[in-house]
């Protein structure tokens, strides 16, 4: 009963924290709730708290990060599995309907979330324009990564150091623009692993 308790605390507290990416601690009564989350999330077990990981936003995540001690930054770290910023079914609806720009990814996003969760297992950055060049340092040394979402991403190509992703079996790179409208799956053939592109 205690656990189930803790467990829907920290689950409120850090849906408490996602309001939107970006955004600063402005008050006193928000920096509580991640003190508090924090504390929360020190005292769980490594197994305990990857599971919760698994269903916290990307920006909740960061926002986590940006306002833990060095311990819990290690901790996240290690348990955090999975990081999306795509956005809600119903986001998704209103922009397709008013054919709004997809919102570009700063150049150093990626160098950021691959340095902090260096154990990601799932990447999701679906729907946001990114820098090939961005996409080729960084992604390639996440060596976990099994899924990977790089769904209308405008891109044109696929970096050649990709192959070095061999745990990776479901790639998904659909409305892109790939020169001559071609899948790059060339780039996988030396791969162990058989991956599923969508």
């Amino acid at each position: 009963m205690k656990l189930r308790s803790l467990l829907t605390a920290i689950l409120i507290n850090i849906y408490v924290l996602s309001p939107l990416w970006g955004t600063d601690l402005r008050d006193e009564q928000q920096a509580l709730s991640s003190a508090a989350t924090s504390y929360l999330l020190k005292m769980l077990p490594d197994d305990v708290m990857a599971l919760i990981l698994s269903y916290v936003s990307g920006p909740t995540l960061n926002r986590l990060w940006e306002t833990g001690d060095k311990t819990m930054q290690q901790r996240l770290s290690q348990n955090a599995k999975v990081f999306e910023i795509g956005k809600t079914q119903k986001q998704l609806v209103e922009l397709s309907t008013y054919r709004l720009p997809k919102p570009k990814l700063p150049f150093h996003f990626l160098e950021v979330i691959v340095s902090r969760y260096s154990a990601l297992i799932n990447l999701d950055i679906s729907r946001n324009l990114c820098d090939q060049d961005a996409l080729e340092t960084s992604i390639p040394s996440l060596t976990h990564l099994r899924a990977l979402n790089l769904y209308e991403c405008g891109l044109t190509i696929l970096p050649q150091n990709f192959s070095k992703l061999v745990n990776l079996t479901e790639l998904n790179v659909g409305f892109n623009w790939f020169v001559g409208g071609v899948l790059p799956t060339k780039i996988f053939t030396n791969a162990t692993n058989n991956i599923d592109y969508k």
